[in-house]
């Protein structure tokens, strides 16, 4: 497998790396369900989502991809309605994050097993940050 190619998260005013798929776990009515194409052997999910985390809430704020051939804005086609800033609070969301920051120190060809300085893991219930933790490699 390759080591694949990470959605975007700006978390604390820095753009970084999310190594988890939270988009994944999204499961909308039927009609609106995931249609993404892998692009390329780094990105088998088709996809590259950009979130945010603003006042202990996640939010999806752009997904760049082909989406059932559709000329509708992604974040429209599947949510409908988004928010006055663009964005979806990712309420269907619960479980760990796990975020990059730094520099790789152990680079692993394999999905997202590679280590960083530092990883940082938010524990998300319902799209709501409940517990930070932070380790430094």
């Amino acid at each position: 497998m390759t080591a694949q190619v990470p959605d975007r998260i700006n978390y604390q005013g820095e753009a970084l790396a999310l190594l988890s798929n939270p988009l994944e776990s999204y499961a909308g009515p039927e009609e609106k369900k995931l249609r993404f194409r892998p692009i390329n052997t780094a990105n088998w999910r088709g996809y590259v989502a950009s979130w945010e985390v603003s006042e202990d809430t996640l939010y999806l704020v752009g997904v760049s991809a082909t989406y059932a051939n559709s000329s509708t804005p992604i974040l429209k086609e599947i949510f409908g309605d988004v928010n006055e800033q663009g964005r979806v609070m990712a309420s269907w969301f619960s479980g760990e994050l796990r975020i990059a920051r730094g520099k790789v120190i152990h680079y692993v060809h394999m999905g997202y097993h590679s280590t960083f300085e530092q990883e940082i893991f938010l524990t998300v219930e319902d799209g709501v940050v409940t517990d930070i933790r932070v380790e430094e490699n």
